[in-house]
């Protein structure tokens, strides 16, 4: 029986957790008494009991799609939203697909802490989860741009187009025909153009991911902080603002400013 217990508790346990909290049925049950769901049954109640009873077919249609919409459809979102997170990770290179992981892990991390700080301290983080929430949104908007730039360079080897421009001025070189070469040489300049908006996008690539260590490393500051600030730590609020608003701040603004660079060479390419 111990053994068993300790199995559960090891793997089984936490398995069937993630299997009910994707369950939509589960989901339905909690939504039923859920907040949004119980305040519409509390006014539907009341309306027919102050104004008329006519209040209760629209009040059981509000209830419904309150459970819906918090239950079912909510769930289906995060599915969604899992699967889609899924095939940006696989598309990722592996050094890429690690820092993903250690940022959304940061961004899990900071946001459990704050929902858990006193009410006093939560009241100095709001501000703080909003940049950490849009800074987390950046990143994966980052990372799926980090996927494109990937499979083009994966699409476009250095090898295969170093030969693709060799193979074409041996061409030249053993060719007597002057219409013949000239094409020829036009579709050297066409590779070497390719060399080019490869070796770019490089670079690009090798920019992301020192953004993306960038962010990490500030995600882990603002978690420091907000530890100390849990534990009794005296922050003023100025001093916060400068380390933790302005600091993600800037971090999400050079992203942003990468962010398009990305989008007109990979657009152009």
């Amino acid at each position: 029986m111990i053994v068993l217990m300790e199995v559960l508790l090891a793997g089984g346990l936490p398995m069937i957790f993630d299997q009910l909290e994707t369950n939509p049925l589960t989901a339905t049950l909690r939504a039923c008494f859920g907040p949004a769901a119980l305040a519409t049954a509390a006014a539907t109640v009341g309306g027919a009991v102050f104004l008329s009873p006519w209040v209760i077919p629209g009040g059981l249609a509000a209830w419904i799609a309150a459970v819906y919409l918090t239950g079912p459809a909510r769930v289906r979102k995060d599915m969604a939203a899992a699967r889609e997170r899924a095939k940006m990770m696989a598309s990722l290179p592996p050094r890429l697909r690690q820092l993903a992981e250690d940022i959304a892990a940061r961004v899990a991390t900071i946001k459990q802490a704050i929902q858990s700080a006193d009410d006093s301290v939560k009241l100095l983080l709001v501000g703080v989860e909003v940049e950490v929430e849009q800074l987390a949104e950046a990143s994966v908007v980052l990372l799926h741009s980090a996927g494109r730039l990937h499979a083009y360079l994966r699409d476009n080897s250095v090898e295969e187009l170093d030969n693709r421009g060799k193979s074409l001025q041996a061409r030249i070189q053993a060719s007597d025909d002057e219409f013949s070469r000239s094409q020829l040489q036009e579709a050297v300049t066409q590779v070497e153009a390719e060399q080019q908006a490869r070796a770019e996008n490089a670079l690009l690539l090798r920019r992301v991911e020192a953004s993306l260590r960038n962010m990490d490393a500030s995600l882990g500051s603002v978690h420091s902080q907000i530890a100390g600030l849990s534990s009794g730590e005296t922050v003023s609020p100025v001093e916060l603002e400068e380390h933790s608003f302005e600091h993600i701040a800037e971090v999400r603004s050079s992203i942003a400013a990468l962010q398009e660079v990305i989008d007109t060479q990979v657009n152009d390419a």
